[in-house]
């Protein structure tokens, strides 16, 4: 098995490399029910530099069988982004419209598996 990284990537003003936002704190709630599990997973990652991270990648490799239902995201100034489950064929287009309009917004898709 292949390591893969996992967390919140970003490239900082300024610079070519991309940057890994450091994972401070982990909580996780998890419900069995005869072959299936429902997890809840909190995760509190820090931006340690002086400037904003303005367009940033959460990367969370999940098991083929899996499925994500809801997503939120908390930004440390009380922001509050909930994910919406579409189709990939509009979310490219969304997603670029809600950035030119300078909305907060994120996407997550599947990976290779």
């Amino acid at each position: 098995m292949s390591f893969t990284h996992a967390g919140i990537v970003h490239q900082p003003p300024g610079q070519s490399t991309l940057a890994y936002l450091p994972l401070q704190k982990v909580a996780i709630n998890a419900w069995m029910v005869d072959v299936s599990v429902r997890l809840f997973l909190t995760q509190v990652f820090q931006n340690e530099s002086d400037s904003p991270t303005i367009r940033a990648k959460y990367i969370f490799p999940l098991p083929e069988q899996s499925a994500i239902c809801a997503f939120k995201l908390e930004h440390a100034d009380g922001r509050v982004i909930v994910g919406k489950v579409e189709e990939s064929e509009s979310v490219a287009c969304t997603f670029e419209t809600a950035v030119a309009a300078g909305e907060n917004c994120c996407t997550s898709q599947a990976g290779d598996r």
